[in-house]
């Protein structure tokens, strides 16, 4: 039987397109095949006895396969803890740059696998030759967003904004370049089946589809995790990740429960 408190599993990050998933399984290049953090089930996922080599062998693998491993970012968690914690972990992976101090004790250091790797004359000159290729790809992003391309009608859903309200504001001007909104916005996530307010800035993030969802950057305050909720005390663990991206008018002097 498994010893899943022994164990780790990996969340991953794809650094171009902002996609965030469980791994599950390699792909033949190397890259991580993913599944939806949120919804996947620990029984489907890779899991890695803690500080053994098979999480080093998974890496390696992945840096010396991979055309560009900076294309993808990953984050372990303990498996016994997966279910409370993955799909707060998985909003705050959105936004590493943001959050980099919360996920750091987390994340995988993919370069300094990168760099134990030999690297042989011919492989030197292969990514000597892929730098000015990758050039183009960062002047893409300079290109605005079709805003007939962003999925309006889920995002008014999940949070409450219109299409209206950013073109209003003047928002959506920034927005469209990939920028954060240089303003605050009142979201409405569901969370349990209830309404919450909370202040947040807003940018857009692309999916494979080709369209474009709304992330909310939540205004971060301390909540007070000490004081138990619903009966619930939250864990050292917990308290890293249930509450982090609530703003304070959503927390409304306590904290949600673990999303589910």
């Amino acid at each position: 039987m498994e010893n899943i408190q022994e164990q780790e599993v990996l969340i991953a990050r794809n650094n171009e397109t902002g996609q965030v998933g469980a791994v599950v399984g390699q792909n033949p290049d190397g890259t991580p095949q993913m599944a939806d953090a949120k919804t996947a089930k620990l029984s489907d996922l890779v899991k890695f006895n803690k500080g053994q080599n098979p999480l080093e062998a998974f890496i390696s693998n992945f840096v010396r396969q991979a055309k560009n491993p900076s294309l993808f970012g990953f984050f372990k968690l303990p498996a016994d803890r997966y279910d409370a914690i993955a799909p707060a972990m998985a909003d705050l992976i959105q936004d590493p740059a943001s959050n980099g101090e919360m996920l750091k004790p987390y994340e995988v250091d993919v370069k300094s696998a990168a760099q134990s790797q030999e690297q042989t004359p011919a492989e030197a000159t292969a990514q000597k030759s892929e730098t000015p290729e990758e050039k183009p790809a960062a002047e893409t992003k300079m290109s605005p967003i079709d805003p007939n391309r962003i999925d309006w009608d889920t995002i008014e859903k999940e949070w409450g904004i219109t299409r209206s309200q950013l073109e209003d504001s003047g928002a959506l001007k920034q927005m469209v370049y990939n920028h954060k909104s240089p303003q605050l916005f009142t979201v409405t996530p569901s969370f349990g089946g209830e309404r919450f307010e909370a202040e947040a800035r807003l940018s857009f993030r692309s999916n494979p589809d080709g369209t474009y969802s709304l992330i909310p950057h939540f205004v971060k305050n301390e909540p007070k995790l000490e004081l138990p909720f619903m009966g619930h005390e939250f864990t050292k663990e917990e308290s890293h990740y249930v509450c982090i991206r609530l703003a304070d008018g959503a927390l409304n002097g306590g904290c949600l429960p673990p999303c589910r």
